[in-house]
């Protein structure tokens, strides 16, 4: 719920998000539904175990990295390098976000920013083992409230042209595919790897 306070709109779970403040997401019985702090509603995770998420910090990068690069449909760059991505995750506030095992292992993760008029989504994952249970869901729907929150009003992200799987998520989310647009890239410095 957001509140007024000297014209300002104050918004509790926002600040969480910011703070980096942990919020469990608890498997539910078979056809009940959670409700998160963004106001999405998820189906329960299935399995038994725990899972938190918060707001992605820079300590999570090496474990983001870790993740990132043993999954298949996920492609790094050297844009992708622990300093690049502690300078993004500072430029966009409570916008990222890691979902955390019952041991605390990083065990999923959603990179988020925006320009101030779009919102992008990067390297969206969930560990092979924890897939089916709702978190990349969860991890999308922390990244669009947080979006929203910030007056953005449309997302866009990238997904390899060889990933079925990931294009499959993204379209059962209400994604939809632009077929009329190419990307473009230009590399500005000597690093064609950039």
């Amino acid at each position: 719920m957001a509140l007024r306070c000297c014209g300002a709109q104050f918004d509790p779970a926002r600040e969480r998000r910011r703070e980096g403040v942990e919020e469990p997401f608890c498997p539910s019985a078979t056809g009940r539904r959670v409700v998160n702090h963004t106001g999405g509603v998820h189906s329960g995770l299935a399995g038994s175990a725990m899972v938190t998420f918060r707001s992605m910090l820079e300590e999570d990068i090496p474990a983001a990295l870790t993740l990132w690069q043993g999954l298949p449909g996920i492609g790094l760059r050297d844009a992708d390098s622990p300093a690049a991505l502690a300078r993004y995750l500072r430029r966009n506030p409570g916008c990222s976000f890691v979902a955390l095992g019952a041991a605390g292992e990083l065990v999923g993760v959603s990179l988020a920013g925006h320009d101030g008029r779009r919102g992008y989504l990067h390297h969206v994952a969930v560990a092979e083992a924890f897939r089916g249970r709702g978190i990349g869901r969860a991890l999308f729907d922390r990244c669009a409230g947080a979006l929203r929150a910030e007056g953005v009003e449309k997302i866009n992200l990238w997904v390899k042209a060889d990933n079925a799987a990931g294009l499959a998520f993204w379209k059962r989310v209400g994604g939809s595919e632009r077929t009329e647009l190419v990307t473009v890239s230009i590399v500005l410095g000597d690093n064609p790897n950039a």
